[in-house]
């Protein structure tokens, strides 16, 4: 996406994903053929623009969880795979500023359709979470979309103050936030 720091001028956040910029622009291409008139064209056209971005935000993330997952596959024990996991996924973040911008920063510019989307992954996240977890410890769906949350909350907080990179020092702490509703007092 694009930013404008203090002095005005905009700036690149991230190389935009080729795929991506060119099925928005065909995509903008055929809106613009079957428009009858410019009347709704640039709500037509932004619309367009922002499912597709939208899309790309939930596709990266998505592949930057199961890389997470796929990394994490000779873990012994529930426990060990979900710390072993928020280091993974907070790798994953920290490697890829660009991703770490769009899915915790730019997603909320498209409105009630980006909160939507968050709500989505961490719906996502929550139920990885529980089918990790032995059933006798799983925790409610509740407590476990509360727990992602929150850890989405930190993450927001950091890559915001641009300390995405930093997010693999923190990793130990996502991993507590998330595990500290199953493990309780133990």
């Amino acid at each position: 996406g694009i930013s404008s720091p203090a002095n005005g001028r905009p700036r690149r956040m991230g190389t935009p994903d080729p795929v991506f910029t060119m099925q928005a622009l065909q995509d903008l291409a055929g809106r613009i053929q079957r428009a009858d008139c410019l009347e709704g064209l640039v709500d037509s056209i932004l619309a367009g623009l922002e499912e597709s971005f939208l899309a790309a935000v939930e596709d990266r993330f998505a592949a930057a969880i199961e890389r997470a997952r796929e990394g994490v596959r000779v873990a012994s024990g529930w426990y060990s795979k979900l710390v072993q996991m928020a280091i993974a996924l907070s790798r994953e973040i920290a490697r890829d500023p660009a991703l770490a911008r769009l899915a915790f920063v730019e997603v909320y510019a498209a409105g009630r359709r980006g909160v939507e989307l968050v709500d989505r992954m961490i719906l996502e996240c929550a139920k990885c979470l529980r089918s990790e977890v032995p059933v006798s410890r799983r925790p409610s769906e509740v407590f476990a979309e509360a727990s992602i949350g929150a850890a989405w909350g930190v993450v927001t907080g950091q890559v915001k103050a641009g300390r995405s990179r930093q997010l693999v020092e923190l990793a130990p702490t996502l991993a507590f936030i998330l595990l500290a509703p199953i493990l309780g007092g133990e």
